[in-house]
C-alpha cells in the first residue's frame, strides 16, 4: 500500500481549508473522500495499488481533476494543488 498526500492552495499560495478531495481507484472505482485541513493539507493513508483519479473541489472555485496519479508500494505519492478561483452566478 501507499501513501498519496498534498497541499491545497488558492492563486495566493495560502491553503485551501475545508477543500473536498475524492481519490478514486480508476480499476476498482472505489473512492475514498477526506476534507484539507486548516492549512489546506489532506493525506491518505494505505491507499492499494495503481493508478488514481484525483478530484478536488471547494465553493467559489474551479474543480480540478487529474487521471492517472500512481500509488506504489512503500511509496508517498505527493500531489500539491492549485485552485482556480471558480465563475459566481446569481
Amino acid at each position: 500500500r501507499g501513501t498519496v498526500t498534498g497541499v491545497v492552495t488558492d492563486q495566493t499560495g495560502a491553503g485551501v481549508p475545508g477543500a473536498k478531495v475524492e481519490l478514486r481507484n480508476q480499476l476498482t472505482n472505489v473512492d475514498r473522500v477526506t476534507s484539507t485541513t486548516e492549512g489546506g493539507v489532506y493525506r491518505f493513508d494505505a491507499v492499494e495499488l495503481g493508478d488514481y483519479t484525483i478530484t478536488v473541489s471547494n465553493q467559489g472555485f474551479t474543480t480540478f481533476v487529474r487521471r492517472g496519479l500512481p500509488v506504489q508500494a512503500g511509496q508517498t505519492s505527493n500531489l500539491d494543488v492549485k485552485l482556480e478561483v471558480g465563475q459566481t452566478s446569481t
